[in-house]
């Protein structure tokens, strides 16, 4: 049996340091509902002192259809790329700070590392949905989080089976 959120934990240790600011940092991974990333923002404070960043989350839950051959399809899948930012900054700043240099790298590894890990595969890659959220976690909305964050967020179908994670040369 596939179990998704461990196969996507595998597919995305393979990716390589993000700049953040300064200097660079390894991706962190989770997953769950609204609820679940603030649990695990408080105990990433509470045990590590803070959440490590860049953050890429996978909102729960999606729905999975599974084949007969073992091959899971998944859609609806969201997933959340995010480093903190500061409230202070206009969006031509968090433009040039955060997105530029951290985010739109991101984003581009993950979908790489979608499509050439050996056992995803994005259906209608020409057709998935990013969008852009500046000052995420400001407003007073579900999207709030503890921290001020850039976000850009992927919607994207994509199917999985079992086979071995490929060796990615990003």
């Amino acid at each position: 049996m596939i179990i998704v959120e461990e196969r996507l934990k595998e597919l995305f240790a393979t990716l390589p340091d993000i700049t953040v600011g300064q200097s660079s940092y390894p991706v962190s991974f989770d997953f769950g509902s609204h609820k679940d990333l603030l649990r695990f923002m408080n105990s990433e404070r509470k045990f590590k002192g803070g959440v490590q960043y860049p953050l890429i989350w996978l909102e729960t839950p999606f729905d999975r259809d599974i084949k007969r051959n073992g091959e899971v399809n998944l859609s609806g899948l969201t997933l959340i790329l995010a480093t903190l930012s500061n409230s202070q900054q206009s969006n031509t700043e968090r433009l040039e700070n955060t997105f530029k240099p951290t985010l739109i790298p991101l984003s581009q590894l993950v979908l790489e590392s979608l499509r050439k890990g050996g056992f995803t595969q994005i259906i209608n890659d020409g057709q998935r949905k990013e969008t852009n959220f500046y000052n995420y976690g400001v407003d007073e909305t579900e999207n709030q989080t503890t921290d001020i964050w850039d976000v850009i967020k992927i919607e994207l179908d994509i199917i999985m089976d079992n086979r071995c994670l490929r060796c990615i040369n990003y």
